[in-house]
């Protein structure tokens, strides 16, 4: 039996656009068409769990804004990394649906205030920790592609 190296693909259920599509196209939108997003595509933005269990809850409100809340007494400590690698998530399927989004923070280790200060307008309840705000909607504008920096200068083997 002969056994072949599996290849890395951009296809998948993105379909032609692809996974790596989406990232490389992917650009902070802070600009919205006033133009309402229907509930089933603010259903269809996702996140994976980790361990098979959401840690991260979320709020949704339109023209939608979604707080992206962890639950820190079943993260194991590592509240803020769980909701940054959700938000992260949530802002490829926002830019998947054809929506723009930006991430701003929502928990700051050296401002407490501003997280304690959004729990308490949005009625979060303990044990939840907001850790970032998606605005999403229709993009109104076209953010330009920005200039990278060629991989072979950033990308390191074995040793900086």
């Amino acid at each position: 039996m002969t056994h072949r190296k599996a290849r890395p693909t951009t296809k998948g259920a993105l379909g032609q656009t692809g996974f790596f599509s989406v990232i490389r196209a992917r650009r902070s939108v802070r600009k919205f068409l006033e133009k309402a997003i229907p509930g089933a595509t603010v259903r269809k933005l996702w996140c994976p769990p980790s361990k098979k269990k959401y840690k991260a809850d979320f709020l949704a409100e339109a023209p939608v804004i979604l707080v992206v809340c962890v639950d820190s007494s079943r993260a194991h400590g590592r509240h803020f990394e769980t909701g940054l690698i959700a938000s992260a998530y949530l802002l490829l399927s926002v830019s998947a649906l054809g929506l723009g989004s930006t991430f701003l923070t929502a928990y700051n280790v050296r401002k407490p205030a501003q997280a304690k200060e959004l729990k308490k307008i949005l009625h979060i309840p303990a044990p939840f920790v907001p850790i970032s705000i998606l605005p999403v909607g229709y993009p109104d504008e076209k953010p330009r592609s920005k200039k990278l920096r060629v991989l072979r200068d950033i990308l390191h083997y074995d040793a900086f």
